[in-house]
């Protein structure tokens, strides 16, 4: 299993900062089979949730 993690230090950059930093162009596409969400689903902890893919 292989799952998708959010570190605190990107978790609250803006769209402009990430696309600066990793660029927009690329990237791939991969299926996501599953998620655990961490805290309610109104109000998530992204830090602590992740997708299963």
């Amino acid at each position: 299993m292989i799952n998708w993690y959010l570190p605190p230090d990107v978790g609250a950059c803006d769209r402009t900062v990430l696309d600066a930093t990793f660029g927009p162009d690329g990237g791939h596409a991969v299926n996501i089979v599953g998620y655990s969400v961490e805290g309610s689903l109104a109000h998530p902890d992204p830090f602590n949730s992740y997708f299963i893919i």
